[in-house]
């Protein structure tokens, strides 16, 4: 569910964590704990971009209530694998782009943290909705040869 940040704050409060949190995010999604594999409540910061252009979608597709930006329209169940990977290959299509072999959506996710690897890990796992360093350092964060060659060149 997209959510102003008074929104935010509401739900945030609702959920006895720091509602303060609300100031530093000018938009943000909550996760339902009924769609996340371990059961959890959350909340994601989301940037000026993609809030523009999720409003840009709902004004396309309107919607009272909780909106579905995923074309799943039943709530008791997640999107499936099959259901996403369609999704990813029609996008794929529709932006001119070469379906990427093994890439699905984890490679976005490993190209959207390896971007921000040189970011507090607190931080990164909070955006990324990681709640295991292993995972999000050995799993997505990658290596790049500019970055190696900081490492070796520095005195």
């Amino acid at each position: 569910m997209l959510l102003s940040s008074e929104a935010l704050r509401r739900a945030l409060a609702e959920e006895g964590q720091d509602e303060a949190a609300a100031d530093h995010w000018p938009d943000g999604l909550r996760w339902r704990p009924e769609w996340d594999k371990r059961g959890y409540l959350d909340f994601s910061p989301l940037s000026r971009a993609a809030r523009k252009a999720l409003e840009a979608y709902l004004r396309k597709h309107p919607a009272v209530g909780e909106a579905f930006i995923s074309g799943n329209t039943d709530p008791s169940k997640a999107l499936d694998k099959q259901a996403a990977g369609y999704y990813l290959r029609r996008a794929e299509k529709k932006a001119g782009l070469p379906h990427q072999r093994r890439g699905g959506w984890h490679a976005f996710r490993r190209a959207w943290a390896s971007r921000r690897k040189h970011l507090p890990v607190q931080d990164v796992m909070a955006g990324g909705r990681w709640r295991d360093v292993k995972a999000l350092q050995e799993a997505y964060q990658a290596s790049d040869p500019a970055t190696t060659r900081q490492v070796m060149e520095l005195a």
